[in-house]
């Protein structure tokens, strides 16, 4: 079965639909400013992550693409005498690429490409969409990556005729500015090139990794050159993680600048939630070992994240990210952000996430907590209070989450097809986000209680 005609998406949203990816015979998600996951372990929550993961790091690359946008050689330009000449030859190129880069995008994340296969239909079906692009995709048994729709030619004419006749003059190479004109016009409109970043869960286990890693480089680099030290190649979003970790220090010895509406909720995450700071400490004069450490600010400590408490060690990363990756008008993608985390600090992380999707950053979460999903719904009951009495209710006066931000999926199991699939909840401002998944678990554990107490008395 070919994957539907997405509906309408709203402006700025993402709406991924696919059919046989591993646990999941279907599904159709829409990322909105903050997406939630629900259902039980294997129910196909992370591949779903994962895969749109994979594929905006495949879609978004199309380096080489804008290589030869820049870098048509002069010969080969004189023969592009017209507009329609030009368009023709992007498209070319376009064809070529995009094709590769998704499927290096795949591999890059799950390693092997038949691992995202559904054994019962042997076939995965993606589709991927934005109010302006709609791309197919599919995959078979021998692996080859099948790309159904592509932009047109008339979708790169559309986009670009208002531009195109100050940019292109018959038989000239254009300036290099007016190329990144062009590269900048299809990176949105196209290629949909939303920077992306993805923390896996076990995330206080990746940075012991980190460090055994850093160390290991350090010690070979004592021997040889850092130049000549040849990394491992790894594959997955661990391993992509733990790439961004070793590349932090490089932004911290360049004094990286958060934009002014992410300081704010950095200080709300240092004094509400860590009460203290996640920092980089140098050990080596070069500044070539690092460690991350954390600043207690309430006993005036510092200790090594390896030695610091479970809920600090799984928050230094998102600390981390927050001060030197995540940037606005990008995707974050969280794994369980309740881990080991007390149940009013997950409360105040379900307000630094909704902070974050009110910031520009389209936040994408998988949890198992009630607790966490309760506090969206306080957060989006919260937009019918006014700023004096959200105040009063212990929150600053512009926080809340609008109703039309938030969307949640239920991965669940259908008996009928034999897989997992994939249920969009009816959130409503009043009743919020639907948790009879999590309520069945709770009334079954009461049911249980009764019976025993009937027992006992007996």
């Amino acid at each position: 079965m070919a994957v539907k005609a997405a509906r309408t998406i709203s402006k700025g949203n993402i709406r991924l639909e696919f059919e046989g990816l591993g646990p999941l015979v279907r599904g159709s998600v829409e990322i909105k400013p903050l997406t939630v996951f629900i259902g039980p372990n294997g129910s196909g929550k992370s591949y779903t992550a994962m895969l749109l993961y994979a594929l905006y790091k495949g879609i978004g690359r199309s380096t080489e693409y804008f290589y030869n946008l820049r870098t048509i050689n002069h010969k080969r330009f004189k023969k592009l005498r017209t507009k329609n000449d030009y368009y023709n030859y992007m498209y070319a190129v376009l064809n070529n690429i995009i094709k590769d880069d998704i499927y290096k995008g795949l591999v890059g994340v799950f390693g092997d490409i038949s691992s995202i296969i559904n054994t019962n239909t042997k076939r995965v079906n993606i589709g991927v969409s934005t109010s302006i692009i709609n791309y197919r995709i599919s995959i078979g048994s021998s692996h080859k990556i099948r790309i159904e729709k592509l932009p047109t030619k008339e979708d790169l004419i559309n986009i670009l005729n208002d531009v195109i006749k100050d940019i292109i003059k018959p038989g000239r190479i254009p300036r290099e500015e007016k190329a990144v004109t062009i590269e900048y016009i299809l990176r949105n409109e196209l290629l949909v090139s939303y920077p992306i970043n993805y923390m896996p869960a076990s995330r206080s286990g990746l940075l012991q990794a980190y460090r055994a890693v850093a160390s290991a480089i350090i010690e070979s680099a004592a021997k040889l050159s850092i130049s000549s030290i040849e990394m491992p190649r790894l594959t997955g979003v661990s391993a992509d993680f733990l790439a961004q970790l070793i590349l932090l220090p490089n932004k911290y010895y360049g004094n990286y600048r958060r934009p002014k509406e992410f300081q704010r909720i950095i200080d709300f995450l240092d004094t509400q939630i860590l009460e203290g700071s996640i920092d980089i400490n140098v050990m080596d004069k070069k500044g070539v070992i690092t460690e991350f450490v954390y600043r207690d600010k309430k006993f005036d400590l510092t200790l090594p994240i390896v030695k610091a408490a479970s809920g600090i060690a799984e928050l230094a990363p998102l600390a981390l990210y927050l001060k030197y990756v995540v940037i606005p008008n990008s995707i974050l993608i969280l794994e369980e952000p309740e881990s080991h985390l007390h149940p009013e600090l997950q409360r105040k992380v379900a307000r630094l996430l909704a902070m974050l999707a009110r910031s520009g950053v389209r936040v994408l979460i998988t949890t198992h907590s009630d607790i966490l999903l309760e506090e969206f719904n306080i957060l989006m009951r919260l937009n019918k209070v006014s700023k004096d009495k959200r105040r009063e209710l212990g929150y600053m006066d512009d926080e809340y989450l609008p109703m039309d931000h938030l969307s949640a999926y239920l991965f669940k199991y259908d008996d009928q097809l034999h897989g997992y699939t994939t249920m969009e909840l009816n959130v409503t401002e009043d009743e919020g986000i639907p948790q009879e998944d999590l309520t069945q678990v709770a009334l079954a554990m009461g049911e249980t209680h009764a019976r025993i107490s009937h027992i006992t008395d007996i």
